[in-house]
């Protein structure tokens, strides 16, 4: 769905420290010309107020540290519902850690109709869309 707009890339290995210490596998990067401009994981669990598990945060942190990135979402694929997209602001950084629940329920239309959305919702992330219209 971001096909000539981004380019997706699946789990590329990243390092978060010099001297390639400790390798990284976000599940996807977005990339504009070879440049990541923002990250992804997925996950299969969420809370019901649609707040993700602390180790899942702490990830994608360190993969936007890592990475250089402001901002980067956890995905969590879903059977049933729809929880908004929410939003946790790093203190004393300007990251931003989102979760967005994918819906999976529901014939193969439904799940194609759930990925369009979540890749909108990703192109129009103000700071990923500053990024690749910068580019």
């Amino acid at each position: 769905h971001l096909r000539g707009q981004l380019d997706v890339v699946a789990e590329p290995t990243e390092w978060l420290g010099h001297g390639r210490a400790v390798r990284m596998y976000p599940d996807l990067v977005l990339e504009r010309g070879g440049t990541p401009i923002y990250v992804g994981d997925a996950k299969y669990k969420l809370t019901a107020d649609g707040v993700g598990r602390n180790p899942d945060y702490y990830q994608l942190l360190a993969y936007l540290t890592a990475m250089n990135l402001d901002e980067g979402v956890l995905i969590y694929c879903l059977h049933d519902g729809e929880i908004p997209p929410r939003c946790v602001d790093v203190r004393h950084t300007d990251k931003r850690l989102f979760t967005y629940a994918l819906d999976l329920s529901g014939r193969i239309e439904d799940v194609e109709a759930s990925l369009a959305k979540l890749a909108r919702w990703v192109h129009q992330r103000p700071r990923a869309l500053a990024t690749t219209t910068a580019a």
